[in-house]
């Protein structure tokens, strides 16, 4: 899996769901725009891995990926000025892979026509968004409750199951939060967690990304931890 080293000051949770972030968090967490000036890019076609690096080398953002997701693939050559997620979506041409943005400087990418991938009515978008608020509101809870789990100080990108029982039936972590324990604790932790009602379809993963807090150069202000901001609302 690959993910790049840029930092992201706020937490943002996804399933296809751009919006779903600002009706969390407020507008610090964005939606799928343009928030990213257009740049130069020129990468040739290259393995699908090779191509992502060359992507985060030049944009600093971060992509959430499987290892599995990328193997035996090649990109689609791209030249010329784009916004990044333009670019991104360029490269991917052909793949059989897609992006979906889910904060401003991170991308999820899963397979085409996945079930991560975009909801066919607006209707069924928002029952799955929110479910989705509903999962990501009992995932937060879980990890804030144990403190050596708290969100806040690292990166994790991650799909969540949950069966008929309205319980977390599979934890699949895309990437790590740089510390083998802390992932497997995750993964214990959210195993088999009473969410207090199933979804509409028990077979579609649910994708979380839990990015750091912090200060950036050029923000106004700096995010509060995802724990604390549970707590005051």
């Amino acid at each position: 899996m690959r993910k790049s080293p840029a930092g992201v000051s706020w937490l943002a949770g996804v399933l296809a769901l751009g919006w779903l972030a600002c009706l969390l968090f407020g507008p610090a967490a964005i939606a799928r725009t343009d928030a990213r000036e257009a740049q130069s890019f020129d990468i040739p076609e290259l393995p699908l891995k090779d191509a992502l690096a060359r992507f985060d080398t030049l944009t600093r953002m971060s992509v959430f990926y499987p290892s599995s997701l990328v193997e035996g693939r090649r990109s689609h050559a791209v030249s010329g000025i784009r916004a990044p997620h333009e670019a991104l979506d360029e490269m991917l041409s052909g793949t059989g892979v897609t992006a979906e943005r889910t904060a401003e400087d991170a991308f999820v990418l899963a397979p085409v026509n996945s079930p991560v991938s975009h909801d066919s009515s607006r209707g069924e978008a928002n029952v799955a968004g929110s479910y989705h608020a509903t999962l990501q509101n009992v995932v937060l809870r879980a990890l804030c409750a144990q403190p050596s789990l708290s969100p806040g100080d690292y990166r994790l990108a991650m799909t969540v199951q949950v069966g008929a029982n309205a319980r977390v039936s599979r934890v699949r972590l895309l990437d790590t939060t740089g510390d083998a324990r802390r992932d497997t604790t995750i993964v214990q932790r959210l195993q088999g967690l009473d969410v207090g009602r199933a979804p509409s379809d028990t077979t579609r993963p649910f994708v979380i990304l839990l990015l750091p807090t912090g200060c950036r150069t050029g923000h106004v202000a700096c995010v509060q931890s995802p724990c604390q901001a549970m707590t005051e609302h």
